[in-house]
């Protein structure tokens, strides 16, 4: 991994964890941010038409749907406070740096009574593209 992704990657997880955001991509001096839960806030910054190849990002929870947004966004290395092996998988096949601070199996919902809705989404997805349209309709089937 190059010095500046490096650099970007360990600042972004720095954000993190100081500013109380939920995620955060850094690149050089840009840097966006959230506080939103979800992967609402990744859709959103793929919506807004900014170009993050190259970034890295730092989250708090990332799954593969998480994963799969962060690859379609063409991110080069990623670290999550708490990562599914799922979302491993899809960085190693993208070929996206990746670190963690816990590894866990699946990533559950909320509520703590089964897995994500949006894991469940895309279960059997593999392709980024396809992940988009998936999780929008199913936010959309949640009213979020």
């Amino acid at each position: 991994m190059s010095d500046s992704i490096n650099r970007d990657i360990d600042e972004a997880r720095a954000l993190l964890s100081s500013g109380g955001f939920t995620c955060v991509l850094k690149k050089g001096k840009t840097a966006f941010s959230s506080r939103e839960k979800g992967v609402k806030p990744l859709l959103d910054f793929i919506d807004g038409g900014d170009n993050f190849s190259g970034f890295s990002a730092a989250d708090k929870i990332v799954g593969k749907a998480a994963a799969l947004l962060y690859a379609k966004m063409g991110v080069k290395a990623v670290y999550g406070e708490v990562m599914g092996r799922a979302a491993v998988s899809v960085f190693e096949k993208s070929a996206v740096y990746y670190e963690y601070g816990e590894l866990t199996d699946a990533v559950i919902n909320r509520a703590g009574t089964g897995l994500c809705p949006m894991e469940e989404a895309v279960a059997e997805i593999d392709e980024p593209e396809a992940a988009v349209a998936t999780i929008k309709s199913r936010l959309a089937l949640m009213g979020k």
